[in-house]
């Protein structure tokens, strides 16, 4: 569901049709490659270490993993769009520029 919705933001940036949603629609495309794929990196390194996906069985994995957790929680952070992380700078970029075009999607 994630990936949908920052689709729809590349497509707001696209429709924008200027340089700055056009520029934020490619940001936002390449960061989402790189969150998504870092996302799907780690969770296979915790299965592969733990055994488990189960959210159960991994409670307290910060103590044991203290490096794959901070890194799990960075890549997380970054697909939900804290500010100062790339999905944030690509997102603000769109809007920037659908703002500029077309008010009304922009504040939709």
């Amino acid at each position: 569901m994630s990936s949908l919705s920052h689709m729809g933001f590349v497509v707001l940036g696209i429709f924008a049709l200027n340089p700055i949603g056009l520029e934020g629609a490619l940001l936002q495309m390449v960061n989402h490659g790189l969150f998504i794929a870092a996302l799907l990196l780690l969770v296979g390194m915790l299965d592969h270490r733990c055994g488990s996906r189960d959210v159960d069985a991994l409670a307290g994995i910060a103590g044991r993993m203290p490096g794959l957790a901070t890194l799990l929680a960075i890549a997380a952070l970054a697909a939900l769009g804290l500010p100062a992380l790339g999905g944030f700078v690509g997102e603000l970029l769109i809007l920037i520029g659908a703002f500029g075009s077309w008010p009304v999607a922009g504040a939709w």
